[in-house]
């Protein structure tokens, strides 16, 4: 698999962290998207609370989906964590994710922009939760209960 490249110009990413999602590069490919993959945290974590099922499986079970319609189903919250597995498989496994899998990470990527533009406001607020939260110790609360 092709290394994501490091890009100096990360300004755009702290805009996006900022809830600015006009600022994702376009096109947008999965050899950019390393350090915004990570901008919404540890997904292991936080998976459940947002009422998704473990990342690994939802990678496996889109990426398959992906292959045979030509293109990703999903929220944007689901392919933003589809994202961030694709590249946790990577620091997992040197040969992850494989080789004939890259154009349609470049198709999720770019599908993943496209979708970040025209956000509800659910959406936007589990994101900019999720982003809000990211690399803390701190839980994503759950709906109806209080947290502390």
């Amino acid at each position: 698999m092709v290394q994501p490249s490091s890009s100096d110009d990360t300004t755009w990413l702290d805009q996006v962290k900022a809830g600015d999602f006009s600022a994702i590069p376009d096109p947008f490919m999965w050899d950019q998207a390393l350090l915004f993959s990570q901008a919404i945290g540890n997904m292991y974590r936080h998976a459940r609370a947002v009422g998704l099922p473990r990342p690994s499986d939802l990678y496996e079970e889109r990426l398959e989906e992906a292959k045979r319609m030509r293109r990703w189903r999903g929220t944007t919250v689901e392919l933003w964590v589809i994202l961030w597995y694709s590249y946790r498989l990577g620091m997992m496994a040197l040969d992850l994710p494989a080789r004939g899998d890259e154009p349609y990470l470049d198709q999720l990527c770019i599908q993943l922009r496209r979708q970040l533009q025209n956000l509800s406001p659910d959406n936007r607020a589990i994101l900019m939760t999720l982003i809000g939260i990211a690399w803390t110790s701190n839980c994503y609360p759950l709906r109806g209960k209080e947290t502390t």
